[in-house]
């Protein structure tokens, strides 16, 4: 193959590789970031956030692998630029050393200097080709960090209204249960149950006098009884005693 045919060749990678870049900016441009989402419903906000790190994992591994690919062709043109400086200064030195003799000796080596000069033609327009494309990767994915950051950051917010909202049904729901027992409290008359209770103080506590009048009554009459008793042993005791002195006189 002709030091034409291969920087032909190398042309048309180079060339391949651009628009590789080019369709793969203009498909993340045109596809996930521009994609219309429905902002009220969470769920489809949750699955294109997957869908965008899905993307985001994918375009930092063809990274990885542009870098390399640049890394490559890199050492590749500094390869063929160290062979063209070693065959240059062979050259040189055959056609300088004054021996005539030796100067055929230059020309399979002028053969080899053209086509390393065509290699490294080639090689560079594939390196220049090679960093567009890592360009375009660290384009798109500095675009699709935004874009996540963004949507986990709405993914957020929706979280916390919600959370919110949940807490403020758990209040509402509390607040209207303690409502209804204020009400009920309400539909009760505390004058009447007063009113009864006085009422059933008033009839315990003239029960409870009555009892006691019964009860001194009953304790009464046991008194008399036992004074009575009491006064006919005093008499008793008194008449032996009178007695016993009269006959003592005697």
């Amino acid at each position: 193959m002709s030091a034409n045919d291969k920087t032909r060749d190398k042309t048309t990678m180079a060339n391949s590789l651009f628009e590789k870049a080019a369709l793969l900016v203009k498909g993340i441009s045109h596809g996930l970031l521009d994609r219309a989402i429905d902002t009220n419903s969470p769920d489809v906000l949750k699955q294109y956030l997957r869908d965008l790190e899905d993307a985001l994992r994918g375009i930092r591994a063809s990274l990885a692998g542009s870098i390399g690919s640049v890394t490559a062709a890199k050492h590749r043109v500094i390869t063929i630029e160290g062979k063209i400086t070693t065959t240059t200064e062979n050259i040189e030195l055959l056609l300088s050393d004054d021996d005539a003799s030796n100067d055929r000796f230059a020309d399979p080596l002028g053969v080899k200097l053209a086509q390393y000069e065509a290699d490294l033609e080639a090689a560079k327009e594939e390196l220049a080709a090679l960093q567009i494309e890592q360009g375009a990767m660290q384009t798109a994915e500095d675009q699709l960090e935004a874009k996540v950051e963004e949507m986990q950051g709405q993914v957020a917010r929706l979280a916390a209204l919600a959370r919110k909202a949940e807490a403020e049904e758990r209040v509402a729901k509390t607040i209207s249960s303690a409502a209804s027992a204020l009400g009920m409290g309400g539909s009760v008359s505390v004058d009447d149950m007063e009113q009864r209770i006085r009422a059933r103080s008033g009839a315990a506590s003239a029960a409870l006098g009555q009892a006691m009048g019964e009860l001194d009554g009953a304790g009464g009459a046991e008194a008399a009884v036992k004074k009575s008793v009491g006064a006919g042993k005093v008499a008793e005791i008194r008449a032996r005693l009178a007695a016993q002195k009269a006959g003592a006189t005697t």
